[in-house]
């Protein structure tokens, strides 16, 4: 699977905008600010329906327009082409197609075209709030799993629902009903979430090993903390303790007006010899961890059938890594699937064989 085609409208700094990629990517290159980052929004938008830096979808409007649309094409051998269009306004209307027919939701089409994004963003995955690093698993975990997915959503509305009821006097018979779809749904979560990290915390320590700089001998590690119930080895187990936790917490999270624990408060750690991440690595250690962070992705996609079928999108993620540690990272991610890659510079020696695209002034033209 790769995307063969991308049309933008009036999406960021492109007013009208298509083009056209081979199966191995493009390298877009061009000064910063020129719209390289918007291309990857775009593309990574089509995947997931969602902007990989978090953005809203109203910022995504190219200013003095309403409304802004992009669709790519995916091709995959074998198979018919499949187009998705994506179309949102100012006033939130949100439009799906998938192939020229309406979905019902994004969640219709979310994971069938993978998609796995570097960038400077991530060292937030080492350094940013919680949110981050549940966005992380969140995303990775719904490419594979639809009903992880299913799961997360549901939750979610029977948090809002608890969270209004706690604010609002609710009684203790309404809240329980909430309660207890939390503690089912967010069982599976937390399984799941349990099932990740027993695939990557091996991965995460052998991609630091190869990709720490010359000067840095030292180890690095990962471990998942959940918010409540981290002794319980099975979904039904891990249910009961999610349910007496939010009951016991019941009194409490009235008075606060929310809900203190469950898998919205889940983390996940970071460490290196000193201790955690956040508060003991350098700067070059924490990027080096989030890169670490985003081949455990690649791999995690590898080992749940993706193999060539996702996309893969740097956006000035090495930059300021130097040449030894690019040169090892590289190999990790080429050949994985379809590459995009930005960059202020033409000289691309790791990117060989890629399309090169210029980037300029709200356009863009092969070179």
């Amino acid at each position: 699977m790769h995307l063969a085609s991308l049309s933008l409208q009036n999406f960021r700094n492109y007013s009208s905008l298509s083009l056209e990629f081979p199966p191995s990517g493009a390298a877009l290159v061009g000064e910063n600010g020129a719209g390289k980052t918007n291309l990857l929004e775009a593309i990574y938008l089509l995947c997931t329906g969602r902007s990989q830096r978090a953005a809203s979808r109203k910022t995504m409007i190219r200013r003095g327009s309403d409304t802004a649309c992009t669709q790519g094409e995916f091709r995959s051998a074998g198979r018919v082409p499949t187009s998705v269009q994506f179309g949102f306004s100012s006033d939130k209307k949100l439009s799906v197609k998938v192939n020229q027919q309406t979905a019902g939701s994004v969640s219709d089409w979310f994971g069938q075209h993978r998609v796995v994004p570097f960038g400077p963003p991530d060292l937030q995955l080492v350094q940013g709030p919680p949110v981050e690093r549940r966005r992380f698993m969140n995303m990775l975990l719904s490419q594979v799993n639809g009903g992880y997915l299913s799961d997360l959503i549901l939750y979610r509305k029977a948090l809002a629902q608890r969270n209004a009821l706690l604010s609002q006097g609710g009684t203790d018979s309404e809240i329980e009903t909430y309660e207890d779809r939390m503690a089912e749904h967010g069982a599976r979560l937390t399984a799941g979430r349990r099932a990740l990290f027993r695939s990557i915390t091996g991965w995460f320590v052998e991609f630091y090993r190869q990709t720490r700089s010359a000067s840095d001998t030292g180890s690095a590690s990962i471990r998942l903390t959940p918010s409540i119930g981290a002794e319980e080895d099975n979904e039904d187990a891990c249910r009961k303790v999610l349910a007496e936790a939010l009951r016991g917490r019941r009194r409490k999270d009235r008075m606060l007006g929310f809900s203190t624990a469950g898998p919205h408060r889940d983390d996940f750690l970071c460490a290196v010899e000193q201790g955690r991440a956040a508060s003991y690595a350098s700067q070059g250690q924490c990027r080096t961890l989030a890169i670490c962070l985003r081949l455990c992705s690649l791999r995690f996609l590898q080992h749940h059938g993706a193999k060539q079928g996702f996309l893969v999108l740097v956006d000035d993620a090495f930059c300021e890594l130097d040449a030894d540690r690019v040169s090892r990272i590289y190999p990790m991610i080429k050949g994985t699937g379809q590459l995009f890659i930005t960059s202020t510079s033409p000289d691309l020696p790791h990117a060989n064989g890629l399309a090169r695209m210029a980037v300029a002034g709200g356009a863009v033209r092969a070179v």
